[in-house]
């Protein structure tokens, strides 16, 4: 569904750009151009990241302010350069009018797309965890369609239809395939974070977005924003906090940035190479099997800095005075020389510049049980460097992963540009002053 409403808004984009094009009077080089110019802007305002859950308010700020920005760069570009020509009265002809297609093409696609909501012609398979009170509390039509239950080991009286039930928890993940479920909404009446963070863990991988209520959010004490649906309260505890022009922004920056980085790095990258092989006969690169967002598993890449047999097969941390840790090693460490690899996972968009720090299977199981909450991390792009490391630094037990979780909880509650920004100018004060691998505590 998000596939066919985005193919469905590019279309009327292309066609509210072209109507617009004609009527200017353009030539087919210049219309051209704009097509490409207009459609990475609207791709860096964010309206292409979310296709069926849209507010029509919302659209019409996005599309006002994304075409005012646009409008303005043609006219710097018209003064600047020859390849275009516009008048100031041109710039606010061409802006009433691309501006009056774009919106009224895209009000179409929306506003049929919400007649088709309500006529139950499209909907959100939804499951709603629990039979108390709180779902009971639940509207019958909350923007998605419930198709069932699932009971808990609450010790409530079941206030639904018990024909609604589906089943237990335990057969959550088979009720969720086999129905094809697409949104998952706790709403249990006694608080129990362990559960609601282990079904945000389930759905991770299944793709499937995970809402709770508002009390529940209150109990969790996250710093979430609530989306009113119809009217009731429900918070996403699947999405990314950061507004998506925002999100856009950030991904061109660590392409662009990770680019950049590699290829100046060239030189250093064949010194380290060289002097790694010096060390011994093992690899230049070390992979290492870590989790990323949404629970997915990829290879982190690094420049191998311990011994080849530093582990043999069982997970071990590093310490500040580890003797596993080669000469060579030792210096990559201490000025994240070692990090430079890392930039290519940034350009195959399985890691950000800026996220939180991927751990391995067995360590984030080991932090998920005694600190649940290290779940909701797995919302973002892990990245090479994050306000944990920054503020922390490296941890050498599972109780200092903990403690540096918090630094990583508070970014992704807060998380924006600025923060990221902010986070960079840390992590280049730590790389020029090469800070201990450990920091002391």
């Amino acid at each position: 569904m998000q596939r066919i409403q985005l193919i469905k808004y590019l279309v009327a984009d292309l066609l509210s750009m072209i109507l617009s094009l004609i009527i200017c009077g353009f030539d087919v080089y210049v219309g051209i151009t704009l097509c490409v110019f207009w459609f990475v802007v609207y791709w860096i305002s964010g309206y292409y990241n979310e296709n069926v859950r849209r507010s029509r308010l919302t659209e019409f700020f996005t599309t006002l302010i994304s075409v005012f920005v646009g409008v303005v760069c043609i006219a710097i570009v018209s003064k600047t350069f020859t390849i275009i020509s516009l008048s100031y009265h041109q710039c606010l002809y061409y802006f009433g009018l691309q501006f009056l297609l774009t919106y009224f093409c895209r009000l179409f696609v929306t506003q049929s797309f919400i007649l088709g909501l309500k006529s139950g012609r499209y909907s959100f398979p939804t499951l709603v965890i629990g039979v108390g009170e709180n779902a009971k509390k639940l509207p019958n039509n909350i923007g998605t369609k419930v198709i069932g239950y699932i009971s808990v080991k609450e010790k409530t009286e079941v206030k639904i239809d018990e024909k609604k039930i589906l089943g237990e928890y335990s057969n959550l993940l088979e009720i969720v395939k086999n129905n094809k479920v697409e949104e998952v909404v706790v709403a249990i009446d006694n608080f129990d974070s362990k559960l609601v963070y282990e079904v945000l863990r389930q759905m991770y991988l299944l793709g499937v977005d995970v809402k709770i209520t508002e009390n529940l959010r209150k109990s969790l004490q996250i710093n979430m924003l609530s989306d009113s649906i119809l009217g009731f309260p429900l918070v996403n505890l699947s999405h990314n906090k950061m507004p998506y022009w925002q999100q856009n922004i950030k991904r061109l920056f660590d392409v662009i940035a990770s680019v950049l980085i590699l290829i100046s790095t060239i030189p250093i990258t064949i010194y380290i190479s060289l002097r790694i092989k010096c060390t011994d006969k093992g690899s230049v690169f070390y992979r290492q099997e870590r989790i990323g967002r949404y629970g997915k598993k990829f290879d982190i890449i690094k420049f191998r800095s311990m011994r080849v047999d530093a582990e043999n097969g069982e997970p071990l941390l590093s310490s500040e005075n580890d003797d596993r840790i080669t000469k060579i090693g030792k210096t990559l460490r201490r000025f994240r020389l070692d990090e430079i690899p890392q930039f290519y996972n940034v350009i195959c968009g399985e890691m950000s510049i800026v996220g939180f720090r991927p751990e391995r299977a067995y360590y984030v199981d080991k932090i998920s049980e005694k600190a649940p909450e290290y779940y909701l991390l797995l919302r973002i792009l892990p990245g090479i460097t994050s306000w944990g490391m920054a503020k922390y630094g490296y941890a050498t037990s599972v109780e200092k992963m903990i403690e540096r979780l918090h630094y990583d909880i508070i970014y992704i509650e807060n998380n924006s540009l600025l923060i990221d920004l902010k986070i960079l100018i840390h992590t280049v004060i730590i790389v020029l002053r090469g800070r201990e691998i450990v920091k002391k505590q």
